[in-house]
């Protein structure tokens, strides 16, 4: 995002998610208490990735975030979320933009998204973000 010219006009933008490979033991989705239904939103606070918590996690705001639909399946990729005109937020207001934060529309027991971050060993399985 910092090669991104401020004031440019971002045409789209894109992020890709991929499950996460449930060797490793973490699990799949679930929706076994209700739909999995998710939010992306822009990061408005600084964080730090060694040491962020749920206790701790950063601000996000609710402006232009974007609706990441129920899983149908366990192990579900989602490919091309449309994020431009969150994109579009960051470029716009880069001092107050810190990432994007997934995170359930309604956090209870037994639902779950779970996807490869980019800290996965396999990296074709790493978030990636397209921007044009």
């Amino acid at each position: 995002m910092s090669s991104i010219p401020v004031n440019a006009i971002i045409d789209s933008a894109s992020i890709d998610l991929y499950a996460y490979d449930t060797s490793a033991g973490l699990g799949q989705h679930s929706s076994l208490s209700g739909a999995n239904t998710s939010y992306l939103s822009r990061v408005t606070s600084t964080w730090d990735v060694d040491s962020v918590t749920w206790l701790n996690q950063p601000t996000v705001t609710e402006l232009n975030r974007v609706t990441v639909s129920a899983t149908s399946n366990p192990v579900m990729d989602y490919v091309g979320i449309d994020v431009t005109t969150l994109v579009q937020d960051m470029v716009d207001d880069p001092m107050g933009s810190f990432g994007f934060q997934l995170a359930l529309a309604n956090e209870t027991l037994y639902r779950r998204m779970n996807f490869a971050s980019s800290d996965h060993a396999n990296s074709d399985l790493h978030p990636t973000l397209h921007v044009c």
